[in-house]
């Protein structure tokens, strides 16, 4: 290692002098496999091996190592699983020895982070050395429950390893006090990745304690073969680069809200960190409680404090449960103790637990802490700044949720849209010293929550605010519409309608403009209140009567009329925009403006609040 890092981190040194450390913030480890991806000899699983090993293994084991090595590929009995284990815990403490701590140190005595990720989805020791924890995302490994056709696995979001990638590297972050969890995302997706897609995989970095992305790849060219090499391209090459700012400010706004905040968890999970369970993790996410992951050892060195807290790390995290893994696992002597102090005190230690026990709210509260009422496809994640409670809440499923969220005593609580950037005071009902705020999340919708103690000095009360709904529909927009491309020549193309099934549009990715023009009554005019474009395929940017109306890249593709609509004559314009895949794979997604499109009525307040309770 030390040749290693002679001859590479060394250079970089040389090289980059006086940017080291300021242009140059991060040296990334991409999965620093031991015997490469997929090593075989023969047929058999290779192992990895070094000169000195068997000495780090015997550590490990309770007979002679040597008369134990068949083992590894043969079945020896009731033990040949518990040797495996042993081998694989001393390889990672070898290659954290070795490899990883040379590195960290030569990245912090110059100044820079070392970040980047392990092999494993599910692993999470290595991180502790790593300035900057963070896992990558690629191959459709998780999805959201629509993008089976695309390559994604049904449940993929809570179940499986790969569903516990951003949470364990996270906790690794939270325990040692680092600023930053990174994430490696959206790489070799492949060209039908649309910005539906990326929003939701966003949103469910986000929610899981990731606040800096890698977002993978811009490429210089995509000639001849370099088009699917780890695609799509996120930039210049790919259809929607124009509305990549959407997300980008999103994401943006979010990573400032959450750095340097102070994380709230109400559970931990103690765990083997190198294979970390998904099981819990999924009912506590359903439940709407927020948690980390925890080993054996550092709940050993884990600490009460006045409250009756269980605090973690470096930074203190303080949990009022402790859920085990089924998993057998050792705990450190004196942990006990601990353990049983912390129960008198209030505490949970549930050992025993099914899916449904937990998402049945057994987390004790005393109503500090937020609780959901409503569909459990709700994804909470909380943090205190500035002496108020923030709670970041994403839809994560495919149709629209409604519920109330319940809060102790009576607060002002305030309505961030991080997509706009907007902000409200929220429309709340207080009765017996609780705080309950409806909430109405449409399908990829996210709002931040900032609510401020009982009794926190306030300027002067903001009016509650309510959510308009849409309501009936006023209008068809049938008929024909105009068609062309972004040069303005004419196009014949029935819209709305599938332009991948047109002839010479088959394969066609890019941009189409649609306009048409809306004769309304005066009575139209002012009831209509939002415009529903049906479907469409992918992104639409609309235009009435010459001002902006807005963008939308996932469903629903709806959006307020803002007062533009007017009696008589009426100009709309959409331009709708999809992805390469047709272009690239030959594929012939559904593109364009599919519809129907319509005008919709608000929901009047009271119809409002009663569709809410419907709902819900």
């Amino acid at each position: 290692m030390a040749s290693f890092i002679r001859h590479t981190h060394e250079g970089y040194r040389q090289a980059l002098g006086e940017h080291l450390g300021q242009t140059v913030t991060a040296i990334f480890v991409d999965e620093p496999g031991l015997c490469g991806r997929g090593a075989r000899r023969g047929g058999a699983q290779a192992r990895p091996y070094t000169a000195g090993f068997l000495d780090d293994l015997q550590a490990h084991w309770d007979d002679d190592v040597r008369r134990w090595l068949p083992a590894l590929w043969l079945d020896c009995g009731p033990r040949t699983t518990a040797f495996r284990q042993a081998w694989e815990r001393a390889l990672q403490q070898r290659q954290r020895r070795v490899f990883y701590a040379p590195i960290a140190a030569w990245c912090e005595a110059h100044g820079i982070a070392l970040t980047g990720h392990p092999p494993r989805s599910d692993e999470s020791t290595a991180q502790r050395l790593f300035h900057w924890p963070g896992q990558d995302m690629v191959w459709w490994y998780v999805a959201p429950g629509n993008a089976q056709a695309m390559g994604g696995r049904a449940n993929s979001a809570l179940e499986g390893e790969h569903s516990t990638a951003p949470k364990g590297a996270h906790s690794m972050a939270l325990l040692d006090g680092r600023r930053f969890t990174t994430v490696e995302v959206l790489g070799a997706y492949g060209w039908h990745l649309t910005l539906d897609a990326v929003k939701w995989l966003l949103d469910w970095h986000l929610v899981r304690g990731i606040n800096l992305f890698f977002p993978h790849a811009f490429f210089y060219s995509i000639r001849g073969r370099r088009a699917y090499e780890s695609e799509p391209d996120l930039g210049v090459h790919n259809p929607w680069w124009p509305h990549w700012g959407i997300v980008a400010d999103y994401i943006r706004r979010l990573c400032w809200l959450f750095t340097d905040a102070d994380e709230v968890c109400e559970a931990a999970i103690l765990c083997d960190p190198d294979h970390l369970p998904w099981a819990a993790a999924k009912a506590l996410y359903e439940a709407q409680v927020t948690f980390l992951y925890v080993s054996p050892e550092t709940l050993s060195e884990a600490t009460l404090d006045a409250a009756g807290h269980l605090r973690l790390g470096r930074a203190g995290i303080a949990v009022s449960v402790l859920l085990a893994d089924p998993s057998p696992l050792a705990v450190p002597p004196g942990t006990a103790a601990l353990l049983e102090r912390w129960t008198a005190a209030g505490g949970r230690v549930v050992r025993e637990w099914t899916p449904e026990s937990l998402r049945s709210h057994p987390m004790p509260s005393d109503g500090a802490m937020p609780r959901w009422d409503g569909p459990p496809s709700l994804r909470v994640r909380l943090c205190r700044r500035q002496g108020a409670l923030v709670a970041l809440l994403v839809n994560e499923g495919e149709d629209a949720i409604d519920g109330v969220l319940r809060l102790s005593g009576r607060r002002r609580i305030e309505l961030w849209d991080p997509l706009s950037g907007a902000s409200r005071a929220a429309a709340t009902q207080a009765a017996e010293a609780v705080t309950r705020v409806p909430l109405h999340l449409e399908r990829r919708q996210g709002v931040v929550l900032v609510c401020h103690d009982p009794g926190a000095a306030v300027d002067a009360p903001l009016p509650a605010a309510s959510e308009a709904l849409p309501g009936p529909v006023l209008l068809e927009v049938a008929g024909l519409w105009e068609t062309c491309d972004e040069s303005g020549r004419d196009l014949a193309l029935p819209a709305p309608g599938d332009w991948s099934h047109c002839p010479g549009r088959e394969l066609f990715s890019g941009t189409v403009l649609y306009r048409r023009r809306l004769m309304l009554t005066a009575e139209q005019a002012a009831e209509a209140a939002f415009l529903d474009l049906g479907a469409v395929g992918d992104i639409a940017s609309v235009r009435l009567n010459g001002k902006a109306l807005g963008v939308c890249a996932w469903a629903p593709y709806r959006l307020p009329t803002s007062q533009l609509l007017r009696a008589g004559e009426n100009h709309l314009e959409v331009s709708v925009t999809n992805t390469r895949a047709n272009a690239a794979y030959g594929r012939q997604l559904p593109s364009g403006l599919i519809g129907p499109v319509r005008l919709l009525a608000a929901l009047p307040p009271q119809a409002a609040a009663c569709q809410r309770q419907r709902n819900r």
